[in-house]
């Protein structure tokens, strides 16, 4: 193969990089309570608008860097399994925000999406909660810890059946308050505990790392056609 042929191959090689393995991050892996908020509950379409629920990671919980999020994951242990989902749809999306753990605005919700908010799953669930509900994102959310917080964001489109209907609920973090806070709108204040999220990711190299690995492809080709002449 031609020199400059090679180090084509070897660029694209670095750039488009190696399928990388999934990480899991679990956040409050040791819950102690359960929340209806927002999985299970809807709102009856009446006088309480009950749509959308938020909750805040700090940057701190991700020191791997920049990382690619391609699945969400809830678990519904204890009372929580078993219990009906609304018959409603399920928006989740994620941004980088510069909101703080327990600085979220219950009044402005949209006020505490970040720029590059992005939809990153929709379900319409029905039946019965298992153990545990996975959102696969339709595209990888590209976060970056050192560009500030990541921002759950649930928006849920439709009405409960019963506005007494008891539905499924999820797991509570241990944690919460120090590296996550919530609010909603289910009600119209600062939740006193949020959601247990399980992140699967993959980690993305820095940009330097990738320039620097380039410019060692190339001067190993220079060098082998220098050999070569």
């Amino acid at each position: 193969m031609p020199i400059r042929s090679l180090a084509a191959v070897l660029l694209v090689l670095i750039v488009g990089g190696r399928p990388a393995s999934a990480d899991f991050l679990v956040i409050g892996s040791n819950p102690t309570t359960e929340l209806a908020v927002p999985l299970g509950l809807a709102s009856d379409g009446s006088n309480d608008p009950s749509d959308r629920y938020q909750e805040v990671f700090a940057s701190a919980l991700f020191n791997k860097g920049p990382i690619a999020i391609t699945a969400l994951t809830f678990y519904a242990q204890g009372q929580g399994a078993g219990g009906a989902y609304n018959p409603v749809t399920y928006n989740f999306g994620l941004s980088t925000t510069s909101v703080g753990v327990g600085g979220l605005d219950p009044t402005n919700l949209a006020g505490n999406v970040g720029a590059d908010a992005a939809s990153f799953g929709s379900i319409s669930p029905t039946g019965n909660a298992a153990s545990t509900l996975t959102i696969g994102g339709s595209t990888p959310f590209f976060y970056d810890p050192t560009r500030g917080n990541l921002l759950l964001d649930i928006q849920i489109i439709g009405q409960r059946l019963d506005p007494n209907f008891l539905g499924a609920s999820f797991d509570g973090q241990a944690d919460y308050g120090k590296l996550s806070s919530s609010a909603d709108n289910f009600g119209g204040n600062v939740a006193s505990s949020g959601l247990s999220l399980g992140i699967t990711f993959n980690s993305v190299p820095e940009p330097s790392s990738l320039a620097m690995t380039a410019v060692g492809g190339v001067l190993a080709s220079l060098w082998l056609r220098r050999k070569r002449t």
